[in-house]
This record gives structure tokens, C-alpha cells and sequence, in this order.
């Protein structure tokens, strides 16, 4: 008895690579679509604090309170278990998004 297979059913997963924006102008002009942007104030905050941090969005979209630390004695800490480093705010911009929520559950809450 022969076991049936997907070959030459499936087509081949074709991965796209994403430009990444490394002329300044282009850092600037996106930086000042999202000041601009007039949606969901969670999607706001999240977008206003990703070029903060430098993480993954899945990382971003995934922070939970009990992962940031406000009051650490070397300044606010965000350790990301699904890592092995942790991330320091590199601004007192960004711990100053940090300092808004209820502080537990989600970071940026699912909306759906």
C-alpha cells in the first residue's frame, strides 16, 4: 500500500524580501506619516514606540506589562522572554510611552 504525498500538488513557498529604509530622508518621511496617522490610538502608540525600540513587530504587538520594569534602578527595562537580551529604551521618549496603561495584561491590547 503506497502513502499518498503532496508532491507536485503544492507550489514552492516563495519568500519576499523587505526593503529597509536607510536613506534619512526616507526615515524622516516616514516617521512624519506616522504623526500623521488618524487611527486606532493603540496602533498609534505602537507605531509612535517601534523606531524607539528596534524590535520585530510580532515582539512589539506581543509585549506584555509584566515584561517592563519602569522603575529598574538603571533606568526602565523591557526583557522580552521570547529572547535572550533584554531592551533598554533608548530614549526617555520611549519609557515615557511605557508609563501609559493599565500595567498588566497586554502592552497594546487586541481591539478584534
Amino acid at each position: 500500500m503506497s502513502v499518498p504525498t503532496c508532491e507536485g500538488r503544492l507550489l514552492p513557498c516563495r519568500s519576499k524580501n523587505r526593503p529597509a529604509i536607510i536613506d534619512p530622508k526616507g526615515v524622516a518621511q516616514l516617521l512624519r506619516a506616522i504623526d500623521g496617522y488618524q487611527g486606532s490610538p493603540v496602533v498609534l502608540a505602537a507605531l509612535r514606540l517601534a523606531p524607539l525600540v528596534f524590535v520585530r513587530p510580532g515582539e512589539l504587538r506581543q509585549a506584555e506589562w509584566s515584561e517592563i520594569d519602569l522603575d529598574a534602578e538603571d533606568g526602565p527595562r523591557w526583557s522580552i522572554p521570547r529572547r535572550e537580551d533584554e531592551m533598554r529604551p533608548r530614549s526617555y521618549r520611549a519609557a515615557v510611552h511605557t508609563g501609559r496603561g493599565d500595567r498588566h495584561g497586554p502592552f497594546f491590547p487586541d481591539r478584534r
